[in-house]
């Protein structure tokens, strides 16, 4: 290298230069192509991207893209470039798998001819297809199997292995981008599915908890008339079994009460606005005036944010953890603790108690099940809705709920609500 003259040193220097701007062309070339995978509305557009980045690195004029029949035996023409040169075959027919396209297929690799009119494979045209001079195949291979084919021609100089090797990262691209477009068709479906079926659950709910209330209250009726009417001739053992009845027909009311708002949920518009949780939490306070009386418990809350909610949902989801919390205590006096921390990206509430407790670890899924009841023994058990509807709720707002607690060491419930970026930091009302 010491030896070489400055007009040598030059040239190499052109060279790289040269080689330095193929590499940034081929690199921008292949970002702008990967970029239409992700933007682009259906796979036919972005096959044409990748495709006219492949042809204009690699320099052919003509070409096309295919994807394999249904029955696996033919291909089907996306588009086709002529490249100028006449050409009178329709492409919308299929395009058999033979010649070089069937060893692309076979082999799962490039496949090319740079001598094509003079070649075995040229009797394989059909009439009026557009000449070629030589001609480059690149399989699109996806999940181990060649579904597609991207096809090149008439490029003025040889095909080169380099030509194969950008050939194959872009058919590779392409195959990403088919199933990427598989994939969306896929969870389309399933989506569309998944509504259809919730939509027919809700309705499902809906009206079987709505026909349920004309028969339980002839239910309660009746019971009712039975008890008055017959009071002096029954006896204690009749008496009772009248008062379990009501006690089912009731608590049977609460649980279609219950499965009705939880049906209703998914079908109400989302209307979320400012509001003062602590607005909120003194209204339910308010409204369990009674049972907080009777059992004598003590509520401490602290100071809590404003939040984008739904008020009527936050209502019921704070109504459903404040009286459990309460009717699942036998501590004298029941103590609650209601909170909340801000956290980077949400507002984490809690409320906790000093109530009876259980597993966390062995019913943390459990106890936010529909009907689901750690002990449904107990005389305080409830219809086993609540906690489910709270977790439905928190969920339709974009937040999570969970609980820690030990048996006969209390309780605390947590619940996230999404915090805007925005909002400053420590503000409360």
């Amino acid at each position: 290298m010491e030896n070489e003259t400055d007009a040598q040193l030059g040239v190499r220097l052109q060279q790289l230069e040269a080689e330095l701007h193929d590499q940034e062309a081929l690199v921008q070339a292949y970002l702008n192509a990967a970029r239409s995978v992700l933007g682009a509305d259906s796979f036919e557009q972005v096959a044409r991207q990748i495709f006219d980045a492949a042809i204009g690195l690699i320099g052919a004029t003509s070409g096309y893209v295919a994807l394999l029949s249904e029955k696996g035996d033919e291909n089907e023409v996306l588009f086709l470039e002529a490249g100028g040169r006449p050409c009178t075959v329709d492409p919308s027919l299929p395009m058999p798998i033979r010649g070089l396209r069937e060893i692309a297929y076979r082999t799962q690799g490039v496949a090319y001819e740079n001598d094509f009119m003079h070649s075995e494979w040229v009797k394989m045209m059909p009439g009026g297809h557009v000449r070629l001079d030589n001609v480059l195949f690149a399989p699109l291979n996806v999940g181990g199997r060649t579904v597609g084919i991207m096809g090149m021609a008439n490029k003025p100089t040889d095909f080169t292995p380099r030509d194969a090797h950008l050939a194959a990262m872009f058919g590779d691209l392409a195959a990403i981008a088919l199933q990427r477009a598989y994939d969306q068709q896929m969870l389309h479906v399933l989506t569309r599915n998944l509504q259809r079926s919730n939509e027919d659950l809700q309705q499902f709910a809906y009206v079987a908890s709505h026909d349920l209330f004309e028969p339980l209250r002839s239910i309660s009726g009746f019971l009712a008339l039975l008890e008055k009417r017959y009071q002096a001739s029954l006896d204690e053992i009749g008496r009772e079994f009248i008062h379990f009845a009501v006690e089912g027909a009731a608590r049977m009311r609460k649980m279609v009460e219950g499965l009705l708002t939880f049906s209703r949920l998914e079908t109400q518009e989302k209307t979320f606005n400012p509001v003062d949780m602590n607005a909120i939490v003194r209204s339910v306070l308010d409204d369990l005036h009674a049972q907080i009386s009777e059992r004598q418990a003590c509520v401490h809350v602290d100071s809590l944010p404003r939040v984008a909610v739904d008020s009527s949902q936050l209502r019921q989801l704070w109504q459903n953890l404040i009286s459990n919390a309460i009717r699942y205590n036998q501590s004298r006096p029941p103590r609650l603790e209601i909170g909340c921390d801000e956290k980077e990206q949400e507002w984490e509430f809690r409320i906790a108690d000093n109530g009876i407790g259980f597993d966390s670890e062995l019913y943390q899924d459990k106890i936010f099940q529909m009907f689901k009841r750690i002990d449904p023994d107990s005389q305080a058990a409830g219809c086993g809705i609540g906690l489910a509807l709270c977790r439905k709720i928190v969920e339709r707002h974009g937040g999570r709920i969970w609980a820690t607690s030990e048996p006969g060491n209390g309780s605390c419930f947590y619940f996230t609500l999404p915090r805007p970026a925005e909002a400053a930091r420590g503000k409360r009302s």
